[in-house]
């Protein structure tokens, strides 16, 4: 796996985070009847917030497991994983180094 493919998986996280946190303010402005929203619309609202935290899940297990195809140290750290990280911990590569 390139750094390049660690990225994707990095962006994919984030765009999953912040999906499911769209999906739950609007769940819990319906909840706290701020507005109304109809239960066809609420139940797969529910089902796809639990998908993507599903997922999120799931990519975060993958990202502290990924490693560096340079120095093969994990990617995003061991002791304190930063998960969003454009760079190695360990010996700092970034997609496109050379040299």
């Amino acid at each position: 796996m390139t750094i390049r493919h660690i990225l994707w998986i990095q962006h994919t996280y984030k765009a999953c985070l912040s999906l499911s946190s769209v999906l739950a303010v609007i769940l819990f402005g319906a909840i706290l009847d701020l507005y109304s929203l109809p239960a066809h619309s609420g139940n797969v609202m529910t089902v796809l917030l639990a998908a993507l935290l599903v997922s999120c899940g799931v990519l975060i297990l993958v990202l502290r497991k990924v490693r560096c195809p340079v120095c093969r140290y994990v990617f995003v750290g061991k002791r304190e994983p930063s998960l969003l990280t454009r760079s190695c911990r360990n010996c700092g590569r970034r997609a496109g180094d050379t040299g």
